[in-house]
């Protein structure tokens, strides 16, 4: 009969070993995607008035995808995008970000039937932020900004 039961040592290693992977993961969406050049221009820690939206799913670098993991704060002065902080690793490399109206340009996109709106800041425009159609219009709504550009 085969015996499956792990050695004891196994388990002190394990652990430590999985959260170090996992905060490898982390930084490497955070590089990769643009997170940490946009936190170098556009890092922010305190929350600010306005209505958020919490939950959403967003892309950033159009190859980092950030599903349901976000929450977004619009107000009359800019955009705060921030990490849910149920994910308490994402706070790692993942700095809220707080980009001014100013600094935004949202074109509409579409990809086969899928509509959404593609941020482009200022100070990065090669590190593009795509969100829902549906999310953009209701940020739209709530701060009065006209900023959604047709494709």
């Amino acid at each position: 009969m085969i015996n499956f039961q792990q050695p004891p040592w196994m388990f002190v290693w394990l652990v430590p070993a999985i959260l170090a992977a996992s905060a490898a993961i982390l930084f490497i969406m955070a590089e990769v995607g643009g997170w940490r050049r946009l936190a170098k221009t556009y890092a922010c820690c305190e929350k600010i008035d306005g209505t958020t939206w919490w939950m959403q799913s967003g892309s950033m670098g159009g190859s980092t995808g950030y599903g349901l993991s976000l929450n977004i704060t619009a107000n009359d002065q800019g955009l705060r995008i921030a990490v849910v902080p149920l994910v308490v690793f994402f706070g790692l490399f993942h700095p809220p970000l707080f980009i001014p109206w100013e600094e935004i340009q949202a074109v509409r996109s579409q990809m086969f039937f899928y509509q959404y709106v593609t941020l482009v800041f200022q100070a990065h425009p090669d590190i593009p932020f795509a969100i829902s159609n549906c999310l953009a219009e209701k940020i739209q709504a709530a701060t009065g900004q006209r900023w959604l550009e047709e494709a």
